[in-house]
């Protein structure tokens, strides 16, 4: 793709699109530390110590955790030793977080017997895993010959030798072996430590713990769908005009794209193979005139709504009431 865009965009065009990539780039980086960074305080250092913090004093700490993760990822960065395909490793590197806090989320939200110590001790061991991972696939050269030389004259030390320019498992495999140790490990320390589960419906505010303000919804939003599309697409009161219309519009559009390639097989297996020229415009126009047309209204509609939101915002932030207790924590 970096290079097609190489020889297909325009001089102009193209420093417009580096311009957009870098910018999105710092964005992204900014939103992953802040993201990082008001995680690790607010849900590690503050439920590990045990008491809440006053409102400036923990506004510090969680600019010091942003800068900190900051600094950890540029050196990060430049320590880093790539040995696998980029989306192999992004797997792996996602996996030192993701791997323990899927099986986490899940069963704090949909198991009544999953305890803090469990989640604990499932992150940890993810984390653990995929930076182990990631050391034997950066420093596999030295560590095959050194695990071959302990083994001796064996058929583990010819394979050991055999794989020492490369680390056997990649990032989609380890990713996967660390989800799946880590939901095991989590199950067995939450049966081990759960002494009572959970109501659950306390947890998700349900039954008689519901919530007053979201049961008084009005009455429209209570009626149900009138045609079938509708239901199936779980399209309820809450629903404006426009979100009914687009709603519509993305599932059509998915579905005549799952029928046109219903008919291209069934014509390639019951008539005859396709030209090449046909699969050329196939290609043409579902990879690159569709999206172009999406982009155009997509990046007006995205634009004009998002100036629309910032004036609105600025406007409740003059009249708003801050609550110092609305900190992200449940109290």
């Amino acid at each position: 793709m970096p290079s097609a865009l190489g020889h297909l965009l325009p001089a102009g065009v193209k420093g417009c699109f580096l311009l957009i990539g870098v910018l999105g780039t710092i964005a992204g980086i900014g939103a992953y530390c802040m993201q990082m960074g008001t995680g690790f305080i607010q849900d590690v250092v503050l439920p590990l110590r045990g008491r809440a913090l006053e409102t400036e004093r923990q506004v510090r700490w969680l600019r010091w955790s942003v800068t900190g993760f900051g600094i950890l990822t540029v050196f990060f960065s430049l320590f880093f030793k790539p040995a696998d395909y980029l989306q192999l490793l992004m797997l792996l590197i996602g996996s030192i977080y993701l791997g323990g806090a899927g099986i986490v989320i899940l069963g704090g939200l949909y198991w009544s017997r999953g305890t803090t110590r469990a989640a604990w001790a499932a992150l940890i061991t993810g984390a653990g895993l995929a930076a182990t991972g990631w050391g034997l696939q950066s420093f596999w050269g030295s560590i095959a010959p050194a695990l071959a030389s302990m083994t001796g004259d064996s058929a583990l030390s010819h394979m050991l030798l055999e794989s020492a320019g490369r680390f056997p498992l990649n990032g989609q495999v380890m990713s996967l072996i660390t989800a799946a140790v880590c939901m095991i490990i989590f199950i067995v320390v939450s049966l081990v430590t759960c002494r009572e589960p959970h109501d659950m419906d306390r947890l998700l505010h349900r039954g008689v713990h519901r919530v007053q303000e979201d049961s008084d919804a009005a009455p429209e939003q209570a009626v149900a769908p009138r045609n079938w599309l509708a239901r199936f697409l779980q399209i309820d009161g809450h629903f404006t005009r426009g979100d009914r219309a687009l709603a519509y519009m993305v599932f059509l559009y998915s579905l005549l794209w799952n029928v046109v390639f219903l008919l291209v097989l069934a014509w390639s297996f019951l008539i005859a193979r396709w030209p090449d020229h046909w699969w050329w415009n196939y290609v043409l126009i579902q990879n690159i005139a569709m999206p172009l047309v999406i982009c155009v209204i997509n990046t007006f509609w995205f634009s004009s709504g998002a100036l629309r939101d910032l004036f609105r915002l600025q406007r409740k932030l003059k009249s708003a009431r801050l609550d110092p207790q609305d900190d992200g924590q449940v109290h």
